[in-house]
């Protein structure tokens, strides 16, 4: 017989009967589906066969609905009397259960502070429909306005933060068994540098430290750069400290500038500038030095000449200058004395009572410096010729400032005394560097294509100077269709091509200097003849 998925057995019964009892797997069952029933005592011992029927009948109705996964198993039905009893067998299999199942997730996540977070949790299978719970560093989660379970068991952090992180389980259950997914959250944090000195200066030799202190999680990693470039800290002039910040070794005038440091971590990055003035100590440049008035610079001059000291002095930031002669101080509103930019001093109509030992200072935060000159004003003659003045010095040498052609000849020195004389002659050549004509540095030409063009370059120049014509750079090579005249004044181009186009120059050079034109070369087609808003300086067909 099967009842409700139960099989009984064959159902005998003594005429008496003192109970019924129900047993699971030879275990008295004392609950079923919340009704705890252990035995039916049957109080009337006359009840016939299909009375006893009838009450067995109504224990497998009552126990026997709503069945579970925990309910499968061999259940045991039992009558007893004092004359024997029976037993009815029944196998009870609960089907259609489905364990939960959960999507895969990372088993590590990251998220930047103060951004969103939202952690799956994914329903793959489940019969009944599992529950979702989520624990976080093994404590049960407890919502609040900014971290929610979402309908779809998704976990989302509105906003996160740095206390955010941990270990997140997901836990799916119901009846058929339990499923958990776990991931770690790592909230990293954007670098920041700490607010600190952003303009410094030192004295060149004198270490110094930029300041770059950064926080972030994970730890930021510093970089420093000057233009662009980055800075090693491994080199002999930097090195790099614990905390990020870049130490300066012995710097000097090279090393001012704009530094950038740059925090970098997995969440961002973040740049702080520092600017560096390193203070230079005067130091005199160009070929007159004296550095010591046992090794002064010495200079001469013929009395009423104009005569420049030099002091030319750089530094950082730029030097006081002081001139004394000998120990005495010399004003700078002196009438003739004129203290220059560069720091010298000129000097004029000098006399012989300027003659002396002369100490130029510059000075400046990061030190000084000093110069010495000896100057020596002679007597002598001028005279001025063509305006110009022309000195004949003691020592019987003839000097002409700023020559001119005209000056060009022949020059007889006669030396003369009580014994008599005696003269020699000197030919005088003066040289004159090129000079080209047009007073336009480039000239723009158009000409149409398979058209004659003529670029010219007139010079002047003593002596006559030698002419060279470049292409692009390139000294320009002769051929049937490139050829120059006139001693090299005219470039002649027969027949034009669009390979002809391009930047030419003429070049004029002799002993005295050189001097240079450029032309721009641009050849037409016949559909580019008609031309808007054209302002080439020439036009050659």
């Amino acid at each position: 017989m099967v009842r409700d998925g139960i099989e009984e057995g064959p159902f005998e019964l003594p005429s008496r009967i003192v109970s019924i009892s129900v047993a699971r797997d030879q275990q008295q069952t004392s609950h079923l589906k919340g009704v705890v029933v252990t035995q039916v005592l049957i109080s009337e011992s006359s009840l016939s066969e299909a009375q006893i029927r009838a009450v067995v009948t109504l224990w497998y109705d009552c126990c026997f609905q709503d069945l579970w996964a925990s309910d499968k198993g061999t259940y045991i039905c039992e009558a007893e009397n004092q004359f024997g009893k029976i037993q009815s067998q029944a196998t009870v299999t609960v089907t259609g259960l489905v364990a939960p199942l959960i999507g895969i997730s990372p088993p590590v996540t990251s998220v930047i502070e103060g951004q969103q977070l939202t952690l799956p949790c994914v329903l793959l299978a489940g019969n009944p429909i599992p529950e979702r719970r989520w624990i976080k560093n093994s404590a049960m989660l407890v919502q609040n306005p900014y971290i929610t379970v979402r309908s779809d068991g998704s976990l989302h952090v509105e906003r996160a933060r740095l206390q955010d992180g941990g270990e997140y389980t997901c836990v799916a259950s119901n009846v058929a068994g339990t499923i958990s997914k776990t991931t770690t959250v790592d909230v990293h944090v954007l670098p920041t540098i700490q607010h600190g000195q952003q303009v410094l200066s030192t004295i060149e030799g004198i270490p110094v430290t930029l300041p770059c202190k950064a926080s972030g999680i994970p730890k930021p990693s510093i970089i420093w750069s000057k233009k662009g470039e980055r800075i090693s800290t491994s080199s002999a002039k930097f090195s790099a400290g614990a905390d990020g910040s870049l130490y300066v070794v012995s710097p000097g005038g090279e090393e001012s500038g704009e530094y950038v440091c740059t925090a970098t971590n997995a969440a961002g990055y973040a740049k702080r500038k520092v600017q560096l003035t390193v203070y230079v100590r005067p130091r005199v440049f160009g070929d007159q030095r004296g550095l010591s008035q046992d090794k002064p610079v010495e200079i001469s001059v013929l009395a009423g000449v104009e005569v420049t000291l030099p002091c030319e002095v750089k530094s950082l930031p730029p030097p006081i200058i002081t001139w004394a002669k000998e120990t005495q101080l010399i004003s700078p509103f002196s009438p003739r004395h004129t203290f220059l930019p560069s720091g010298s001093m000129k000097i004029t109509e000098t006399r012989v009572s300027d003659s002396g030992m002369y100490l130029c200072v510059a000075t400046n935060i990061a030190g000084n410096v000093t110069q010495s000159v000896k100057l020596n004003v002679h007597g002598g003659s001028a005279m001025l010729v063509d305006g110009l003045q022309h000195i004949s010095h003691p020592d019987g040498t003839f000097s002409i400032d700023q020559a001119v052609l005209s000056d060009a000849g022949i020059y007889t020195c006669v030396a003369t005394n009580i014994a008599g004389s005696d003269e020699t002659e000197i030919t005088l050549h003066v040289q004159v560097p090129p000079v080209i004509k047009d007073k336009e540095q480039v000239t723009n030409v158009s000409v149409l294509v398979n058209q004659l063009t003529s670029l010219i370059c007139e010079v002047e120049g003593t002596p006559s100077p030698i002419i060279m014509w470049y292409k692009d750079d390139v000294q320009v090579t002769e051929s049937s269709t490139i050829q120059t005249v006139s001693n090299g004044k005219i470039l002649k181009l027969f027949k034009a091509t669009p390979e002809d186009a391009g930047r030419y120059s003429c070049k004029a050079i002799n002993t005295a200097g050189t001097s240079q034109k450029y032309f721009n070369i641009d050849v037409l087609g016949k559909e580019n003849i008609l031309l808007k808003n054209f302002n080439s300086d020439a036009f050659l067909i």
